[in-house]
């Protein structure tokens, strides 16, 4: 479909729930859904490592050098202690840049 303001608001708003929650057990979703981020939990110590990843599996390797630093910058300002945030917040901004909008 054509991406709009709309759709991309509504793309964004699914990406956070998927990834700061869990889409609970419905008719549409029998046992609920939720991502295993233990893989990109273990590449968080590293942020560019992680968004490398991200780039690779979202992206086929595409990211804006502007992207990736916007990125770098956000997972570099959660605590490396908190590898689950750090990867959550990393696969939220890249789920919702314009970049993965336009190449789904």
């Amino acid at each position: 479909g054509i991406l709009d303001s709309s759709t991309a608001l509504k793309r964004a708003t699914f990406s956070n729930t998927i990834t700061f929650s869990t889409i609970p057990v419905s008719a549409n979703a029998p046992t609920g859904k939720s991502i295993d981020f233990s893989e990109l939990q273990q590449l968080a110590p590293t942020p560019g490592d992680l968004v490398e990843r991200l780039n690779r599996l979202l992206l086929h390797g595409t990211m804006s050098d502007a992207t990736r630093v916007s990125i770098l910058n956000a997972v570099n300002a959660v605590a490396a202690s908190n590898t689950k945030l750090r990867a959550e917040q990393a696969l939220y901004l890249v789920a919702s840049a314009s970049q993965y909008q336009g190449q789904r």
